[in-house]
């Protein structure tokens, strides 16, 4: 098996060939949302930037995973009508019926909305001098956690036809 993994798993020394898309993002979302629980719990009274970050890459593959399962091609998921479109990946999967997984409460999506005007222009990876208004940490944190937990089983079950 050297060389080849069904699912992604790291591992170092070899070469891991991606079989599954979707649950690869959902992977992904889980690591980058356990990252962001870690940061927040260590974190200091200043304003943790890396957290929100992490936080937000995790809602972006969460829901990337999620409309991954719906039909939408890779291509169309990096494309510029959605890439790191927090708010655009949201909607589209409220219309494909996201709901039916995660309950998202009208402050989740507000926060979400919040996170991505910063999100969205890089501004969380590439600071500069200026107002930042951003959503209490731990909501957003919170957001991204449910989701990722949300849509476990979700990934799963869509993993084993997946066969891009």
């Amino acid at each position: 098996m050297r060389g080849y993994v069904e699912r992604f798993d790291i591992i170092i020394g070899y070469t891991a060939y991606l079989t599954n898309e979707g649950y690869l993002f959902w992977q992904l979302a889980n690591q980058f949302s356990r990252s962001s629980r870690r940061e927040l719990e260590s974190a200091s009274d200043q304003p943790n930037i890396p957290c929100y970050y992490l936080a937000g890459h995790s809602i972006e593959l969460s829901l990337k995973c999620f409309l991954h399962s719906t039909g939408y091609s890779l291509d169309e998921l990096k494309s510029w009508d959605f890439g790191h479109n927090l708010e655009a990946l949201l909607e589209a999967s409220k219309n494909e019926g996201i709901g039916q997984h995660v309950n998202l409460s009208f402050h989740d999506e507000l926060n979400i909305e919040r996170l991505n005007s910063h999100y969205l222009e890089k501004e969380l990876e590439y600071l500069e001098p200026q107002i930042y208004t951003l959503p209490e940490i731990g909501n957003i944190v919170g957001v991204a956690e449910s989701l990722v937990s949300s849509l476990a089983e979700h990934a799963a079950k869509h993993s084993d036809s997946d066969d891009t």
